[in-house]
């Protein structure tokens, strides 16, 4: 038996939202959100993901800075349970001229989604 409990980011969410509903559970600089709007996002943002036809066993790439739309779609991605596998990476594919090679990028998933796509 493990020392805790294994559950999905999905599960996780959820159970934070109804322990903790209006309590912060974000801050990013002036910006603040509760768990309540945390999973409205994620469920808004689930919901884009089913639109745009994304299933549940391709893989999605998340291309953006540190900022709390990548959180909603790293929860909402998880939570709707289509990775396999969570990949997280310190540098992006560069050319030798130090462009980002977004080719190999899009070889590795099904779209990437950035700031602008939320």
């Amino acid at each position: 038996m493990d020392w805790f409990r294994k559950r999905t980011p999905g599960i996780l969410l959820n159970t934070a939202t109804e322990n903790y509903g209006d309590r912060e559970a974000l801050v990013f600089g002036n910006q603040r959100s509760n768990h309540n709007a945390l999973k409205t996002e994620t469920d808004r943002i689930n919901k884009s993901l089913i639109a745009i036809g994304v299933e549940s066993s391709e893989r999605v790439a998340l291309w953006m800075t540190n900022r709390p739309e990548w959180l909603y779609l790293m929860l909402a991605i998880a939570s709707f349970k289509i990775p396999r596998q969570m990949i997280f990476v310190d540098e992006f594919p560069m050319t030798s001229s130090g462009k980002i090679r977004k080719v190999e990028l899009r070889a590795q998933a099904r779209g990437i989604l950035n700031t602008l796509d939320i």
